[in-house]
């Protein structure tokens, strides 16, 4: 019988000789942007929005991490 947690901790195997494994839990990296305080409420800025995209949004995938865009406060964004 598998015994899967909510969160997939474990799995415990019912076959007598197997042995009981805990999950590898994998890293998980992320990168959170918040425009606002990086661009204001209204995000009209291309030289802001170059730098954010190539300085963090590309460095970050490239290392293979998930990327947050938060537009709280931002009223708008041409």
């Amino acid at each position: 019988m598998f015994g899967w947690g909510k969160e997939f901790k474990r799995v415990r195997y019912a076959s007598p000789g197997f042995r009981d494994f805990g999950l590898q839990e994998a890293e998980i990296h992320m990168k959170t942007i918040r425009i606002f305080d990086r661009a204001g409420a209204f995000a009209e800025n291309k030289d802001v929005a170059r730098d954010i995209r190539i300085n963090e949004i590309v460095s970050a995938l490239n290392n293979d991490e998930e990327v947050t865009l938060d537009f709280h406060g931002v009223d708008a964004a041409t």
